[in-house]
């Protein structure tokens, strides 16, 4: 279902840390959408703020965003109406009654508890570090383009590949760059050994 089969669409960012946390919720029910809003704000005051989303997504239309005291931001973009129509919103008892859906409670509660990213900038330098070496650890292997794979070698000895692997590590042979692969002659090599158990 897309964002347009929706009624209400909210933009959610934070004041003054929209690079950071971004996010969207969508709802059919007006009503909803105000539960949603109020789990977010967790019974924070709030004001209409025409700036508070500016810095994140282009200047919204006034009277389309509201802040909480605890800087959540929500924002309908260019709908000022539509805002309103959710933040006066006026729930008969049945639908007062009605309990937002886990979903959504989830979603409001991680939310409002804020991003888990670094907060200063030792944190960002030691962020970045420990993506430098995952990149290292996680560069690509070697290609295997010409190679024999374990699996033909496996299937010429009448073996399977789990087992071939076990009796390569028993005879002491490395694993290749690219993996259990060889060049031609030496997966004849391979086969040769394994056969004569050297």
């Amino acid at each position: 279902m897309s964002a347009g089969d929706y009624r209400h669409v909210l933009y959610l960012s934070r004041a003054g840390d929209d690079d950071t946390q971004v996010a969207t919720a969508h709802f059919h029910q007006t009503y909803n959408a105000r539960k949603f809003v109020d789990a977010l704000f967790a019974g924070d005051d709030w004001s209409f703020d025409d700036h508070a989303a500016d810095s994140a997504r282009g200047s919204a239309e006034p009277g389309s965003t509201v802040v909480s005291t605890s800087g959540v931001v929500v924002s309908t973009l260019f709908h000022s109406d539509e805002m309103l129509e959710i933040m006066e919103c006026e729930m008969t008892p049945e639908q007062a009654a009605r309990r937002l859906s886990p979903e959504h409670l989830r979603r409001a509660a991680w939310f409002r508890a804020g991003p888990r990213l670094p907060r200063t900038l030792d944190d960002d330098r030691g962020h970045a570090e420990r993506q430098a070496r995952r990149v290292v650890r996680s560069s690509p292997r070697a290609s295997r383009a010409g190679l024999v794979p374990a699996s033909d070698v496996a299937l010429a000895l009448g073996t399977s590949p789990r087992d071939l692997r076990a009796a390569l590590r028993r005879l002491g042979v490395p694993k290749p760059a690219a993996g259990w692969a060889w060049p031609p002659a030496e997966a004849e090599e391979i086969k040769r050994r394994i056969r004569g158990g050297e």
